[in-house]
């Protein structure tokens, strides 16, 4: 789940720094529309996977530190999953496919973020064709 509160407390935190900035400017800096920022700090909407890219690049954050996905960060993508989990797999048999379910949700959670990426780049890819035949 997205964790708004963390950009709220970023930006927060740039601004008290001794630095004034205003909000307009940090969402220059980043290369994302003020409004879109000011709602992505107040809850109102969540950033496309490209708008969170930007912000976490800013504050030189991963972009797992606005989500509530403990461990995210942790993971070592080129070690298995049955490597990571250290309880016994028998006591995990229990599952339709005879899978270890941490496993099988670990798979998942992979999937689904290709997915919403691939959601988003055949969206953009989309808005910008239709705006080319149209315009």
């Amino acid at each position: 789940m997205f964790i708004y509160h963390k950009i709220r407390t970023l930006i927060s935190e740039l601004q008290s720094g001794g630095k004034s900035l205003s909000i307009q400017k940090i969402a220059d800096e980043m290369g994302i529309v003020k409004k879109s920022l000011e709602n992505y700090r107040d809850g109102k909407s969540q950033p496309t996977a490209e708008q969170l890219e930007k912000i976490a690049i800013y504050f030189k954050k991963d972009m797992n530190y606005f989500f509530d996905q403990p461990g995210w960060n942790e993971y070592n993508l080129n070690v298995k999953p049955s490597e990571i989990v250290k309880e016994e797999k028998g006591s995990y048999e229990q599952t339709s496919s005879g899978r270890n379910p941490w496993e099988l949700l670990y798979e998942t959670q992979r999937e689904l973020m290709e997915v919403k990426v691939e959601n988003e780049r055949l969206k953009k890819g989309y808005v910008q064709e239709k705006n080319a035949k149209t315009g």
